[in-house]
């Protein structure tokens, strides 16, 4: 069920690019600077030995909330102005929302992505800036005001349960699952691979694989 899932055709992969485009595309060109909202996220990993597999924290957004309520998202949120630079948003937000302290000097950048916000004052582009460090030991993630629910979870087993709508992700924290997934956690987490520059090409490779087996069965 899972691989049937993970390939049911290379349209749902082009769709991923097709975001990806779009977010590139969509840029902060038609938008003044004094709209631009910086925010930070951080992906907090742990490898599972039970299971012998990377997890990565997911958190729910309380379903009142204006912006990804009722979705599962990485903890972050914008950037303030006595924040010193994105890192320490990261960081400080983490701790707010799910009360993990995380030492500032080992988040590792890992991409960056535009979405749109919807403010009293109209809709307003956020330039997201997202960062990965590994869950400190001893240490428990814990609901709050801003956290309904927390899942680790797979990349893999978390795209799946989107899919199968048991579980509602937001389309910018997809996008970054999958890429993830397909480069590899361990890629990118022991390796320190930038997703940036590998999420084109990877997402490029699995599409022209996805669209060589669509055709083979249609030609069957």
């Amino acid at each position: 069920m899972l691989r049937k899932c993970l390939s049911r055709d290379y349209r749902a992969i082009k769709m991923v690019q097709t975001n990806n485009k779009i977010g590139k595309s969509r840029n902060l060109e038609n938008y003044v600077a004094e709209e631009i909202i910086e925010a930070a996220q951080v992906i907090l990993y742990r490898y599972n030995n039970q299971i012998d597999r990377y997890e990565v924290l997911l958190t729910k957004r309380p379903d009142y909330f204006r912006n990804f309520g009722g979705e599962y998202v990485f903890p972050g949120g914008k950037r303030e102005p006595e924040h010193t630079n994105l890192e320490e948003t990261g960081v400080v937000e983490v701790r707010e929302e799910i009360g993990v302290i995380v030492d500032q000097e080992i988040l590792e950048y890992a991409t960056q992505f535009d979405a749109k916000l919807k403010r009293d004052d109209g809709t307003r582009v956020c330039r997201v800036s997202v960062y990965y460090a590994p869950m400190p030991e001893f240490q428990t993630a814990k609901l709050s005001d801003e956290v309904d629910d927390l899942l680790w979870l797979q990349p893999r087993v978390a795209i799946t349960l989107h899919n199968f709508g048991r579980l509602k992700i937001s389309k910018k924290t997809l996008d970054v699952l999958y890429t993830l997934q397909y480069v590899g956690c361990g890629n990118i987490f022991e390796k320190n691979w930038d997703m940036q520059l590998l999420r084109e090409n990877e997402l490029s490779m699995k599409l022209n694989y996805e669209q060589w087996r669509y055709e083979r069965n249609e030609n069957r």
